[in-house]
């Protein structure tokens, strides 16, 4: 990317029923002071997000088939589709990355549990590995206390470097441990 900046897109998930979640999306352009929001998901009100649990659980172990499912579920509405693609777009004609950056309502604490991490796009490319894309998730509180961070010093990584055995019998290379350690 040419600068530091960011396109923001936002998307907003809050229950609306069992499996149904209302999708509000924001974008911000690096430089706006304003912002372009898909609040109508069409004739009717907000975006509906239609998830089926069920078969999400059915694909757990093949990650790009949730991320496939999971794309086609919050990417359904033809308006949020065309939101994210004009974002993309956007991002890709400013030379910058987009900032997808997912809201979980305090309502909805069940889509915490979703890989979202194996998220497709509407074009069914993987989103959270592009180096166009930089995704994070958010939570909500309805409580007002203040949330402080951690001092730097006080926190604590896990560095865990796999590399099994019987590699070669797969046709694969040991991974090179040292030199990811040293990296």
């Amino acid at each position: 990317m040419e600068n530091s900046e960011c396109a923001d897109l936002e998307l907003s998930l809050t229950r609306r029923d069992a499996g149904l979640y209302a999708l509000e999306m924001r974008f911000i352009q690096p430089g706006s002071e304003t912002d372009v929001r898909l609040e109508d998901g069409g004739p009717g009100g907000p975006a509906l997000v239609n998830l089926d649990f069920a078969a999400l659980r059915e694909r757990l172990l093949d990650a790009d088939a949730y991320g496939r499912a999971l794309g086609a579920a919050l990417f359904a509405a033809p308006a949020v589709a065309a939101m994210y693609a004009r974002a993309d777009a956007t991002a890709q004609q400013l030379g910058v990355a987009l900032r997808l950056r997912l809201a979980i309502g305090p309502d909805a604490p069940e889509l915490q549990g979703l890989r979202w991490e194996t998220l497709r796009g509407p074009d069914g490319g993987l989103l959270v590995a592009s180096e166009r894309v930089q995704f994070s998730r958010y939570l909500s509180s309805a409580d007002w206390q203040p949330v402080r961070l951690r001092p730097q010093a006080d926190l604590r990584v896990l560095v865990v470097i796999a590399n099994p055995r019987g590699l070669d019998q797969y046709g694969l290379a040991p991974v090179a441990v040292q030199a990811l350690w040293h990296g």
